[in-house]
């Protein structure tokens, strides 16, 4: 394994998520705020490991809602019809970490963001991730993996209807900001 350069690279580099385009090509989102897709790139150069040097190039740049800048991770992109799928996370920082998801739709020919749903947890626990993420065609469901507390790994099945309702029919004039102290999310699954 090696790095991935890019210009003003930040700090600290987590949380990147990979899908394919419709062209299949292998694209990564370097993050939300504002929206940031693109590629690896090999350069010319040997590292003093004696490996390719490989650099990251911005080929897409879009502006998304303010809160997006809370926005992380979380899941490889999952293509349906004309859309690409995304599980990410927002952390609150209250007296301990709270983690709250939401799902965020591209648009596959465009790469813009068509819609995200309103924030959600899997089980109401204050740490909950998720990785894993998987659509079933035949059955319109969707497969999640995630973990609570960092200790237990469990799935979910659910229909993507159900995923469809927790949707914004608008976006919501008030943008939703991870450090509501009292905001309690839905537990839609």
């Amino acid at each position: 394994s090696h790095l991935i350069y890019m210009e003003n690279q930040r700090d600290i580099e987590k949380n990147w998520v990979m899908f394919k385009n419709r062209d299949k090509q292998v694209k990564m989102i370097y993050g939300w705020y504002p929206l940031k897709i693109g590629e690896e790139v090999e350069d010319k150069k040997i590292d003093n490991k004696s490996q390719i040097v490989t650099s990251f190039v911005v080929t897409h740049e879009f502006q998304t809602p303010n809160f997006f800048r809370w926005v992380r991770g979380s899941t490889n992109g999952v293509n349906i019809k004309d859309e690409i799928w995304f599980i990410c996370h927002l952390v609150s920082y209250e007296e301990r970490r709270y983690y709250y998801h939401i799902f965020v739709v591209l648009d596959e020919k465009t790469m813009e963001v068509k819609r995200y749903s309103k924030m959600f947890t899997f089980e109401k626990e204050k740490v909950e991730y998720t990785l894993g993420f998987v659509y079933f065609e035949k059955s319109c469901t969707f497969m999640i993996g995630y973990s609570v507390m960092d200790r237990e790994t469990k799935y979910i099945e659910i229909q993507k209807s159900k995923v469809d309702s927790l949707f914004w029919e608008e976006p919501p004039k008030v943008e939703p900001s991870p450090n509501l102290d009292t905001y309690v999310p839905p537990r839609p699954f």
